[in-house]
């Protein structure tokens, strides 16, 4: 049976105490932002609505995040994408909002570093 949270609003902690309960889809608004907290949400598949507020991400954890919910992540927050350049083509093709960021910039090292854009 799919569940709704009533009031749309979840903490991680609170998600994943109704996932025991259900085999079916969960659908909330998740209020914690940390990408530490959101990666702890179990299970694969639910309509988490996930804003991350981490000001520096690895891709691979946006990946993680990006198959734990079927709603496009948000991550307008994020200053600096880490990780390898697969990981980061990855992420800023499916988790992340396509015309919100943009990557200045494909780096032999680690870092990438993303700009907002108003268009």
């Amino acid at each position: 049976m799919a569940v709704s949270v009533n009031d749309g609003m979840a903490t991680v902690a609170e998600a994943n105490s109704i996932r025991p309960q259900t085999s079916g889809l969960i659908t909330a608004t998740i209020s914690n932002g940390a990408i530490d907290e959101l990666l702890m949400l179990t299970g694969t598949n639910n309509a988490y609505t996930l804003a991350v507020t981490t000001a520096s991400v690895n891709a691979a954890d946006l990946n993680t995040l990006d198959v734990k919910t079927t709603v496009k992540v948000n991550a307008l927050q994020v200053g600096t994408l880490t990780g390898t350049a697969a990981a980061r083509l990855r992420s800023t093709r499916r988790s992340m909002p396509a015309r919100s960021i943009r990557p200045a910039l494909w780096l032999p090292t680690s870092t990438m570093a993303l700009h907002h854009s108003s268009s």
